[in-house]
């Protein structure tokens, strides 16, 4: 498959500043995706989450901790 993007499931996502098992996970699945695809990571909701997944590397992602969600 030709892949463009990767999301990460929230439950990676959530508290990964405490769980050094999510950290490694994310940090494989980057490794592997070696810069041709775009992994977003979904679920965001604290400042602390978003800083680990930047230093992990992950540039992008949606989450409450950057929009509340819209009334259709």
């Amino acid at each position: 498959l030709k892949l463009e993007y990767l999301k990460l499931h929230p439950s990676l996502v959530r508290d990964i500043q405490l769980r050094q098992v999510n950290q490694l996970a994310v940090s494989s699945m980057l490794a592997s995706c070696a810069g041709r695809v775009k992994v977003v990571a979904l679920g965001v909701e604290r400042n602390e989450e978003w800083r680990v997944l930047q230093r992990l590397g992950v540039h992008y992602a949606q989450g409450f901790l950057f929009s509340k969600p819209e009334p259709f």
